[in-house]
């Protein structure tokens, strides 16, 4: 769950934010949200538009684009925390996507 904190921060700045990423290790999903201010004519924020990101499904559908061999997508969160989202045969990404922890890669997610 998003926290309300960073909602009210969107309101606050009227500009668009990226969350902290949503989930932790052993979580079953994992998720940011970019939340857009909605403007009136008169420019005063009225509202908050939230769009989810899942990002074990995004990491799916990265890896049905067709990438040049060694290529590496990365999402990076409000707090500068990223993750390769996909990767293409002869990447030099350091192993397992950390969305799904392993033995060799106990961290959800890696600070850069």
């Amino acid at each position: 769950m998003v926290d309300p904190a960073w909602i009210r921060q969107v309101a606050a700045t009227g500009q668009t934010q990226v969350s902290p990423m949503l989930g932790g290790p052993g979580e079953a999903a994992h998720a940011i949200m970019l939340g857009y201010p909605i403007m009136s004519l008169e420019n005063q924020v009225v509202g908050v538009l939230g769009l989810s990101v899942h990002l074990e499904a995004l990491e799916l559908a990265l890896g049905s684009i067709p990438l040049p061999p060694g290529s590496v997508v990365t999402l990076t969160d409000q707090n500068s925390v990223s993750w390769p989202a996909a990767s293409m045969p002869g990447s030099t990404s350091a192993g397992p996507s950390p969305l799904r922890p392993s033995a060799a890669n106990p961290r959800t997610c890696r600070q850069r």
